[in-house]
């Protein structure tokens, strides 16, 4: 994991490294660092044509500390100042945007750049704010983005990724105390392996999803909690019993929406309930969601329909403070905006831990990065960042293939906030290996290959 701090967090630490080391070096550690990078980058540093745009602040400062040492490694640079560049900037080989820094919270107006002419930001993409990764006037885009000694929520969040291009954490020495963490790959190894004595009903997930027209969200979500690990899968639907191919090893109970809650006392064994996908909304299921929340005695992952059962936070919280089993909720924008009763606001980060602290669930919003948030810190975090995924996963049918696969990590005993953070990576990594246009029914096998090598180690 990559941790990943707030600007405030970001402060305190500069504050008590500048205590320890003075600022004048922090600043000549972090020019070396960009000037280093610039070099990688130019191949060639003598006769380069470098411009190096910088401000007033300590971004300024790291801009021209670069500028100096590419200056003594024989590269032709031009320093310009932020309120002295007129024109087009070109015919240069680089430019080094150190303009603007995370901490800019005003309306600003960045230079022009020639089209094709690389460029490489200092610590982040000048224009954009580093606490939430909103444009502020205009912004530059970067190809390459050095991060100062840690990544920030403006690297991840809201337009930061468009601008960033590729980002390079660079190490100078600052001691940051991160409640946030972006997971990379191999943070799916997070999970245990199956234990040599692992019998179909160690990890055995129970779902209730599908209803009439809505079969494929169960089979998918059945399919992807399979592919996942879970020995056994038990299935509570309205949907009727001959109206889709559904997974041959899945046990299935079929029942009218009023009998949905007395069915899911057949589900005792399992280890975590999915509820959800493809449900339906009627008065009786939502009536039943609400009970089946309220009387938990396992983990729930709270999906699509599952969600819709309750009219906002306030209903929400009540029911997932019933029990003491954690519960995980998976909107996406539309869904949380419909619970709050309003939009969601820049501050992803902050509003989510108030939303988690209020319901006591684990939070996961999807979206192009996405945020997981839980009401209590594991090890000092209690925000995780899956952002593997593309694109691709834009297609019908993907949400409930990472719902699956969360309950199916849930039966395993990983905690809430790992289950849904990891469930959101490895639903990322198996979308990377399809060779062709992307379908949620192809997710589940590729999901498999994937945690092979967790469960498996091949």
């Amino acid at each position: 994991m990559q941790p990943v701090v707030s600007l405030d967090q970001m402060r305190t630490a500069d504050e008590i490294a500048v205590a320890l080391y003075g600022h004048d070096t922090l600043v000549e550690r972090a020019g070396e660092a960009v000037a280093e990078f610039a070099r990688e980058l130019l191949g060639d540093a003598e006769h380069a044509r470098v411009a190096v745009l910088c401000g007033p602040g300590s971004n300024g400062a790291d801009g021209r500390v670069a500028a100096r040492i590419l200056r003594e490694a024989g590269s032709l640079v031009e320093e310009y100042d932020a309120d002295a560049i007129d024109g087009v900037i070109d015919d240069v080989d680089l430019v080094i945007d150190a303009l603007f820094g995370t901490g800019l919270s005003r309306s600003v107006s960045t230079p022009l750049i020639a089209d094709g002419i690389p460029v490489l930001s200092v610590d982040i993409a000048s224009g954009i704010w580093g606490d939430t990764g909103e444009v502020l006037g205009h912004a530059i885009e970067a190809d390459w983005t050095l991060a100062i000694q840690s990544l920030k929520l403006g690297h991840l969040l809201g337009a930061g990724p468009e601008h960033a291009g590729e980002i390079v954490v660079a190490d100078i020495g600052i001691v940051v105390a991160p409640s946030m963490a972006l997971l990379e790959s191999d943070d799916r190894f997070h999970i245990d392996a199956k234990a040599r004595d692992e019998h179909k009903w160690s990890v055995a997930v129970g779902m209730i999803a599908g209803s009439e027209g809505m079969e494929g969200a169960a089979v998918l979500c059945a399919q992807a909690a399979q592919r996942s690990g879970a020995g056994m899968v038990r299935l509570v639907t309205t949907a009727p019993s001959g109206a889709s191919a559904w997974p041959l090893e899945a046990v299935r109970v079929h029942v009218d929406g009023e009998h949905l809650f007395q069915a899911t006392m057949d589900l005792d064994r399992c280890h975590a309930l999915v509820i959800g996908p493809g449900l339906g909304r009627g008065d009786a299921v939502g009536q039943a969601v609400r009970d089946i929340v309220a009387q938990r005695s396992v983990p729930v992952v709270l999906d699509a329909d599952g969600l819709f059962a309750f009219d906002d936070i306030e209903q929400l919280s009540a029911g997932v403070g019933s029990c003491d089993a954690e519960v995980i909720i998976t909107p996406h924008e539309g869904e949380l905006a419909r619970l709050l009763g309003s939009s969601l606001l820049a501050d992803r980060v902050g509003q989510l831990r108030g939303i988690a602290a209020e319901t006591g669930a684990v939070v996961l919003l999807k979206g192009p990065t996405t945020i997981v948030v839980a009401p209590e810190a594991i090890d000092g975090i209690d925000v995780l960042f899956c952002n593997a995924g593309d694109s691709s996963l834009a297609t019908a049918g993907t949400g409930d293939v990472l719902a699956g696969i969360i309950g199916a990590l849930l039966a395993r005993g990983t905690s809430a906030l790992y289950a849904a953070g990891i469930g959101a990576l490895v639903h990322a990594l198996g979308a990377q290996r399809s060779t062709s246009v992307l379908v949620a029914s192809d997710l589940p096998y590729l999901v498999g290959e994937v945690m092979n090598e967790v469960l498996h180690g091949s």
